[in-house]
């Protein structure tokens, strides 16, 4: 983990919500699910803060509401869907613990250029060598508006799946996934406790260019257990996975790999094949006018422009007040 100027402290979140950002804006307000869950948020905090990795300022009921709206559905009692709750968030204290996740605040920067402590822009090592393995803007991550998530696109097709295996060791891999996945997590924080409303990462998967070639089981055995590590420890971060352009192949290959990836990553993946389907899902997420055309919005570049505190600086008031 790169080392950061101040570790991470987040902040109580805000009881009065913003006002949604556009009509379309769904996201719940944080005073409504804290009233709504108080009993089972409460239960969760008898349980846990006798834990000697339990820290007040750092595991608010924020914190934990987030592991009981993601496992009360895991069980039909719920005595075992709170248990769940509290396993996930016990995992989570020595997981950061683990990765000495809270000792670097790397919230407002981009990925993957982040802003340094004295101005300048670094790339963390860990990425970088990543991005030998697949081809330029693969995996390109926005935030279009400070008050909203993450969005991030996935072209399939740039990942050089044979190449990764043979040189790009599993235990460097996870690094990078353990890294990235606390960035858009400590993002999506500090958005939620500063507008009020639960904030998600929205991932939009453009399946265009697949063929045989790019099918490789192992790759996707190896995707399934990073997914697997940070599957209880980011809990309420996925806003979902959504698909375009799906060939014919590409289908029967979803079907065949997806019994190795985790439930509750899979029942977020939804399908954009019409315009129903492009006005049903984006505007949640964000403006059409701020997706890309060849993501089917009808922002003319690719890639569009990045994040990090200089542009949200130049370009929105709201956060730098």
């Amino acid at each position: 983990m790169t080392a950061s100027i101040k570790p991470f402290a987040p902040k109580p979140p805000n009881m009065k919500p913003i006002a949604p950002v556009t009509p379309e804006d769904d996201r719940p307000a944080i005073c409504d699910l804290l009233s709504e869950h108080g009993d089972s948020v409460g239960k969760i905090k008898v349980s846990i803060q006798s834990n000697p990795l339990y820290d007040l300022k750092l595991h608010d009921d924020l914190w934990m509401l987030r592991f009981w709206l993601s496992h009360k559905s895991s069980s039909k009692k719920e005595a075992k869907a709170l248990q769940n709750a509290i396993d996930a968030a016990v995992e989570t204290l020595e997981f950061r613990k683990k990765y000495k996740l809270d000792e670097a605040d790397i919230r407002r920067s981009k990925w993957p250029e982040w802003d340094g402590p004295n101005g300048e822009v670094f790339t963390p090592k860990e990425y970088l060598k990543s991005t030998y393995f697949m081809e330029k803007y693969t995996y390109f991550h926005c935030q279009f508006h400070p008050d909203r998530g993450l969005v991030s696109f996935f072209n399939m097709a740039g990942n050089k799946l044979d190449e990764k295996l043979a040189g790009f060791p599993e235990d460097e891999e996870k690094e990078m996934m353990i890294l990235l996945s606390e960035w858009r997590f400590q993002v999506l924080d500090e958005v939620t406790r500063r507008t009020g409303r639960l904030t998600k990462h929205a991932i939009f998967i453009d399946l265009g260019g697949m063929g045989v070639k790019h099918m490789n089981r192992k790759a996707s055995e190896r995707d399934a257990r990073m997914n697997k590590i940070t599957e209880n420890v980011y809990p309420q971060c996925n806003g979902g996975f959504f698909l375009l352009n799906i060939p014919s192949i590409m289908q029967w290959f979803i079907r065949l790999v997806r019994p190795f990836y985790p439930k509750r990553l899979m029942e977020k993946m939804d399908v954009v094949v019409t315009e129903n389907d492009v006005n049903r899902i984006y505007p949640r997420f964000a403006e059409r006018h701020t997706i890309p055309e060849c993501f089917r919005g009808t922002h003319p570049s690719w890639p569009p422009p990045q994040t990090g505190s200089k542009y949200a600086e130049d370009n929105y008031k709201s956060v730098t007040g």
